[in-house]
């Protein structure tokens, strides 16, 4: 319980201090374009791999076999595009590290 406690407060002050830091040397509008289009590439690849996870998961049932990924794989692509939609920097590079392929194949 504490655990959550923490993680749904200090990430959120830690994002929006990475994303005012990321502000004042780029410049607001080009932060803002970041975080729009990380939303977008977001929505994108959690789109495209919840397909190819589904897609997967139809194959191997109806061939009668476990999906490779198991359903470990399809809950990684769930919750990577949840957090490359939030804004902010740490959630958007976790985020991408559950939903490409070859990272998520690591855990």
């Amino acid at each position: 319980m504490a655990l959550l406690f923490l993680l749904f407060t200090l990430v959120p002050f830690v994002e929006l201090y990475l994303l005012i830091s990321i502000g004042q040397v780029v410049g607001a509008w080009n932060t803002l374009l970041f975080v729009i289009a990380m939303g977008v590439v977001g929505a994108y690849l959690a789109k495209n791999q919840g397909r190819r996870v589904l897609a997967e998961w139809s194959a191997a049932t109806s061939r009668g076999q476990m999906p490779a990924e198991g359903v470990l794989g399809g809950v990684l692509v769930l919750v990577g595009g949840l957090l490359l939609i939030t804004p902010g920097v740490i959630t958007d590079f976790v985020g991408l590290f559950f939903l490409l392929p070859w990272t998520r194949n690591l855990i």
